[in-house]
């Protein structure tokens, strides 16, 4: 064992890599640094990272895609044929502890840093005009947003006291990235408007169509894995409000637990925060492409938003709503949980009513 890893050894890490949306490179140095690689997505170069120890009596280290926020994943090698004895456990389990202790130390360093270059291109860019090509073909306003010399648009990522965080930068193809290491997770981009109701959205073009038809404050985690830090921090900012989780219902998308997931995500995080869900309502025109309430004010306008927005309903009712539309999605696990739970809530306000 040296340097790199040879054979199974090989084999095994670039599974384990492969596993977690990484494009596992043809040589995988085993000296115990921090090496960078490409998460499998059409934006995730440089995004994945490894640390590996060949030396000692058996390869071990760990893996992160910081795209999928699942964060680090500890590996060790599995000899063929047997098991790995106590001393090759013990050796092992130092060098996943020494490299989960690196990473952090590279988490830290790599926020830092994000955060200084967030703040570093906010203050550089200039506002953007509805004329950039994105919000062009999105049929939405900047809202505050700002593009660089590049025109390439910059939407800040900022916490609830008002520190930048990170950014996501969208060019005009539509393509999106944001900065390597930057804290998403609870951050967000806030369109003020009358806030006695609140909306939430996942994306920034989705958050517009919302204002727009409106005029309330509309609020862009950015993606669906960060509602939920963001819908806690948007209600102790906004403990009175009405809040409503405006789902992306994504009709084409069967996902083997949640069936489709827009949908689920939206009521878990409705139930989690006391909020209402609203649905766009696209009618018999429908296209495949529309999923969310941009896609809808793109085909019917603001008024079909402001009445699908109006039409709010419980995560219950969210439920059902999906059910009706795909009944086989009961029998999906997280699914069939949730009615499960429905059953046991409904059988306690029975009782409690009597």
């Amino acid at each position: 064992m040296g340097d790199i890893l040879f054979g199974d050894e090989l084999a095994q890490f670039q599974a384990a890599l492969r596993a977690r949306n990484l494009n596992p490179p043809k040589e995988v140095i085993a000296d115990g640094k921090f090496y960078r690689c490409d998460v499998r997505s059409r934006n995730g170069k440089g995004d994945g990272t490894y640390i590996v120890f060949g030396d000692g009596t058996i390869p071990a280290g760990s893996i992160c895609n910081w795209q999928d926020g699942l964060g680090n994943e500890s590996w060790c090698y599995q000899p063929k044929g047997r098991q790995r004895t106590a001393h090759e456990d013990a050796d092992a389990a130092k060098k996943v502890e020494e490299a989960r202790k690196l990473h952090e130390v590279e988490v830290e360093a790599a926020r830092k840093h994000a955060a200084e270059e967030a703040r570093r291109l906010w203050d550089n860019a200039e506002p953007a005009t509805a004329e950039h090509p994105y919000l062009k073909r999105k049929r939405i306003e900047p809202h505050g947003i700002r593009a660089d010399g590049s025109a390439t648009l910059i939407i800040p990522l900022w916490d609830a006291e008002g520190t930048i965080h990170t950014v996501q930068k969208i060019d005009a193809s539509g393509e999106k990235r944001f900065l390597f290491g930057g804290t998403k997770k609870g951050n967000f981009y806030t369109i003020s408007g009358q806030d006695h109701t609140v909306y939430m959205a996942e994306g920034f073009a989705t958050a517009a169509s919302i204002h727009e038809a409106t005029d309330c404050t509309a609020v862009a985690a950015i993606d669906c894995g960060n509602l939920l830090p963001v819908a806690e921090a948007v209600r102790q900012q906004y403990p009175n409000a009405e809040i409503v989780i405006c789902a992306d219902d994504d009709w084409k998308t069967a996902d083997k637990t949640v069936g489709n997931p827009g949908l689920y995500h939206a009521r878990m995080v409705a139930r989690a925060v006391n909020a209402a869900v609203a649905i766009p309502i696209f009618g018999q025109n429908r296209r495949d492409k529309d999923t969310d309430f941009n896609d809808l004010a793109d085909l019917l306008g603001g008024d079909h938003v402001k009445h699908s927005l109006a039409a709010t309903m419980t995560p219950d009712q969210c439920l059902l709503r999906q059910l009706e539309v795909e009944p086989f999605d009961a029998l999906k696990d997280a699914v069939a949980k949730e009615l499960a739970d429905l059953k046991v809530r409904d059988g306690s306000i029975r009782e409690a009513a009597r």
